[in-house]
């Protein structure tokens, strides 16, 4: 017919595809993004299903484990508990392993309550979520590594301020005694527990005193 030119400036090259229903009805052709959208969401879910379960069931173990903690003052003493965490959302409580001297428990006490104040167990729960929900997202892995040792970073300073500077070599020292031993419990990932202690003694170690008016800023 006259009204198809073939003008390349004319003519239409999009082209649509359609099929016939059951019923017989002409519907537009699913596309193959389409038919994946399904599979696609299958596995997203499957994934956020086994993140889930995982912080989950590693919770629940290490609830399991801290129920035979006994009170000491401030904090609870847990057998077989190598390096100290806080747990809990509603009521946080530092678990400390035993066998501490009076210097560390000072020290790690000092640092596990920086945390409690902060509401720092409430941001990496926040975080853990995020990262079961874009598990497939190495962005978002690395965004949770690096909240973690942040967080870390804050709480050492807050410590370090709150015990006093005469106290960082100590604090620092404390620090190592606990790296050194074996870990024989894995914490939970809504847990905190001590992590990249030979960088944060490093840290810890180069920090220099505050100066007087930026002290009295912060």
């Amino acid at each position: 017919p006259e009204e198809w030119s073939t003008d390349p400036d004319k003519f239409d090259f999009r082209a649509a595809f359609y099929t016939e229903d059951e019923n017989g009805n002409i519907v537009p052709a699913e596309t193959q993004l389409q038919a994946l959208v399904p599979l696609l969401s299958r596995i997203w879910l499957g994934g956020v299903g086994v993140m889930l379960a995982y912080g989950v069931i590693s919770w629940l173990r290490l609830k399991r484990w801290l129920r035979f903690a006994v009170p000491d003052g401030d904090a609870w003493i847990c057998d077989g508990l190598v390096q100290p965490c806080v747990a809990g959302f509603l009521r946080p409580r530092i678990y400390l392993p035993p066998g501490l001297s009076e210097a560390q428990r000072r020290h790690i006490v000092c640092h596990e309550r920086q945390h409690i104040r902060r509401r720092d167990h409430i941001l990496k729960a926040l975080s853990w979520l995020a990262v079961c929900l874009h598990w497939y997202h190495p962005w978002v892995w690395a965004f949770h590594s690096v909240l973690a040792g942040l967080i870390e970073e804050a709480c050492d300073d807050s410590a370090v301020a709150a015990l006093g500077e005469d106290e960082r070599a100590g604090y620092a020292e404390s620090l190592l005694a606990l790296s050194s031993k074996k870990r024989a419990l894995s914490p939970s990932p809504l847990a905190f527990s001590e992590n990249d202690t030979k960088g944060r003694i490093k840290r810890i170690l180069r920090r220099r005193r505050p100066r007087p008016l930026f002290s009295a800023l912060c």
